[in-house]
């Protein structure tokens, strides 16, 4: 094939476009080969090319009100190599360059509904996708340089903390308070009360076990921990009166002195 029909053109240098986060370390599997990896190349020069790709990036949690908390995560994109004026970085969802103004910046939501290359998960909600495209200037290089970040919102799905945690908690907390009101037999020793606590407060704390187990480590209690440490203060306050109420019950049935007929 002659170099002439082409105008001279012996090569296309296929520019580096890598994901990177500026502080953390992120892990990149390429689902095709570098051999199998094609760029479409037009004739007024654009370049288009796909690498799919499975890309694992770290992102800073704020739990204080897990499990109904709301996420967003910045993911950026961008070359390490080449400056603006070799690697211009756009989306292809939005094609806006901006000319005016030294750092070019434009802002775009991509709408969640609309599109189908989401897929669901068990555990997070996709709410939104915000696209934002600047040049920063890189001091050691004393360059401007491409780059465009995408800030995912996720919310997570309460349901299964719901029906597995909440609910059930409160449902052992109602019986333990309501079983300080219930009446008991003038035949045994009334030890019924302490142990329909004492039963109850060994099944929080077995639910305070799974908790533990599931919530993310921080220096702060989330919400969902306030909760059942809530709940387990108020099963030990019954325990506590229902060992009271004994202790009384058993000092009048020993002693001497009886109460009064009230």
């Amino acid at each position: 094939m002659s170099e002439m029909k082409f105008n001279g053109l012996i090569s296309v240098l296929l520019r580096d476009i890598f994901i990177f986060w500026m502080n953390n370390k992120i892990s990149i599997d390429d689902l095709l080969d570098r051999d199998l990896q094609m760029a479409d190349l037009r004739y007024n020069g654009e370049i288009r090319t796909s690498l799919p790709a499975v890309v694992s990036s770290p992102c800073p949690l704020r739990i204080e009100n897990f499990p109904y908390d709301v996420q967003k995560c910045n993911i950026s994109m961008g070359s390490w190599s080449f400056d603006r004026e070799f690697v211009a970085v756009n989306s292809s969802i939005d094609v806006i360059w901006p000319q005016k103004g030294r750092i070019e910046v434009f802002r775009k939501t991509i709408s969640v509904q609309e599109t189908s290359i989401f897929k669901g998960n068990s555990e997070w909600e996709l709410l939104s996708i915000h696209l934002v495209r600047s040049d920063n200037y890189d001091t050691l290089m004393e360059s401007w340089f491409s780059e465009i970040t995408y800030i995912v919102t996720l919310k997570r799905k309460p349901v299964y903390y719901v029906l597995v945690i909440q609910a059930p908690t409160f449902i052992l907390c109602t019986i333990t308070i309501f079983g300080l009101f219930t009446p008991n037999s003038n035949e045994d020793e009334r030890l019924s009360k302490v142990e329909l606590c004492l039963n109850m407060f060994a099944a929080i704390s077995m639910m305070l076990q799974l908790v533990s187990d599931m919530m993310p480590k921080a220096s702060r209690l989330p919400l969902l921990g306030n909760y059942i440490i809530a709940e387990v203060f108020v099963v030990t306050a019954a325990t506590i009166a229902s060992i009271l109420i004994q202790q009384v019950h058993h000092h009048v049935h020993t002693s001497a002195i009886r109460p009064p007929d009230w």
